[in-house]
């Protein structure tokens, strides 16, 4: 029979490997490789100007979902922002690519934010500052802000990057 200590043990290793994730690729937008000229160039080429503005805004949303997941700290709205970032990336470039990810598909943006959401409805665990201040965001509520907040900035994101507005800076 499963202890409360196991469910907490994998929680905790759950948001601290996708907490890795993220930081790893926001590290690697804003310092590593491809860096932030090549990452600039590449939301260029998919639409979103200017890139250097969306390049630097997807890093640092990846760097908080890093910081976030690793702390337990609003961990609901660490999983939309994943949600969000995996909504984007499918429809501006892996969607057209079909599901697998071996062909540039969306199979990798969909596990993450099905992971995301999963961790929203179960929670940060015991081992977290969510837990620790008794902050609400697991079940239901978890899900609706990971799926409904995620979608929504996504949407909000994919709308203002769509505007002749976002095209003139």
């Amino acid at each position: 029979m499963d202890s409360p200590l196991s469910s907490d043990v994998a929680l905790l290793i759950l948001r601290l490997g996708l907490a890795a994730v993220f930081a790893f690729h926001g590290v690697t937008k804003l310092a590593g490789k491809p860096g932030p000229r090549a990452t600039a160039k590449f939301f260029e080429a998919i639409g979103m100007r200017p890139g250097r503005r969306y390049a630097t805004l997807a890093a640092l949303t990846e760097l908080a979902v890093g910081a976030g997941l690793a702390l337990g700290l609003a961990t609901a709205l660490a999983c939309a922002a994943i949600v969000s970032l995996m909504v984007v990336a499918t429809l501006k470039v892996t969607g057209r690519h079909g599901f697998p990810a071996e062909r540039g598909g969306w199979e990798y943006n969909g596990v993450l934010a099905l992971v995301a959401i999963v961790l929203a409805v179960a929670g940060p665990g015991r081992w977290s500052v969510d837990h620790a201040l008794g902050a609400p965001g697991a079940g239901a509520l978890g899900a609706s802000i990971a799926i409904v907040v995620g979608a929504g900035a996504a949407l909000l994101m994919l709308a203002v990057t769509r505007s002749p507005r976002a095209d003139r800076s």
